[in-house]
């Protein structure tokens, strides 16, 4: 089973009961049936401390570009899904080596399409 995210609201709800029921995790997770003991102090802190909760992270594993040239190259070639993986995988994997070695030279075929007919966001 997979890690549930919680919206802002259903965490600031749960901390909201928290300070209600004199910070007891065990009323607040029976009436809400969520979230951990743990995961509810956590929460508890970080709005004591900043008043909000932040997004932990981006979800995303691919930047928007990334997923552009993927579907990009996808429609050019005709390939198949796991081949479109294999594509981001190997986009992203670039990238990093070119963070690590800059002044390497360009490879020979590259991965840049034209991504204009895609709309960003």
């Amino acid at each position: 089973m997979g890690r549930k995210y919680y919206t802002s609201e259903e965490k600031l709800a749960a901390v909201k009961l928290y300070i209600k029921y004199d910070f007891s995790p065990s009323a607040v997770i029976y009436e809400l049936g969520y979230p951990s003991r743990n995961r509810l102090y956590s929460w508890y802190k970080e709005y004591k401390e900043t008043g909000k909760f932040t997004i932990k992270g981006n979800h995303t594993k691919y930047t928007a570009e990334q997923r552009k040239a993927a579907v990009q190259y996808y429609l050019e070639h005709g390939r198949t899904a796991p081949s479109g993986a294999f594509l981001l995988v190997t986009i992203q994997l670039s990238a990093f080596l070119l963070t690590l070695l800059p002044n390497s030279r360009t490879p020979k075929r590259s991965l840049n399409h034209n991504l204009s007919a895609f709309p960003t966001g």
